[in-house]
């Protein structure tokens, strides 16, 4: 499945990576609070790898301590600067992988029932697709002035 919208975010540049818990944001051709480029967020479960192993998943970020949460989370720092070169959703269960330079992230259900496994937002235009296991539906996300 490739909406038009997944089509746009192909050839997009990761700005800025942010871990929050043990959910991923990465900004596209954008930093956090503009309203251009577009950003991909991740929730609950998913990993990044490269082609030789697991760099890091998502149950590692579950931590109370800030030294190690924060040394993980600048694994993720790897995605910076590199470019989107493929998005692929699977037709069953909606996981998402990115292809992000050499990097691969995918997501993977762990809960039939969440509510939302990964989100796509178009900050331009106000927009997002959100995907939980059972569909994707686009949302909008802010008004235009």
């Amino acid at each position: 499945m490739k909406p038009d919208m997944i089509r746009s975010v192909i050839g997009t540049k990761a700005v800025m990576t942010r871990v929050i818990g043990n959910s991923l944001i990465i900004y596209l051709d954008s930093m956090p609070g503009e309203q251009s480029g577009f950003s991909i967020s991740l929730e609950p479960a998913w990993h990044l790898h490269d082609n030789k192993k697991v760099l890091i998943g998502s149950r590692q970020l579950q931590t109370e301590d800030e030294q190690k949460f924060n040394v993980l989370a600048q694994i993720i720092e790897v995605l910076s600067s590199k470019e989107v070169e493929n998005i692929e959703v699977d037709e069953v269960t909606n996981d998402i992988t990115v292809k992000i330079g050499e990097y691969m992230l995918h997501t993977f259900v762990t809960d039939a029932n969440d509510e939302w496994i990964w989100r796509i937002r178009d900050r331009t235009r106000g927009i997002m697709l959100e995907a939980s296991p059972q569909e994707i539906v686009k949302k909008k996300t802010w008004k235009k002035p």
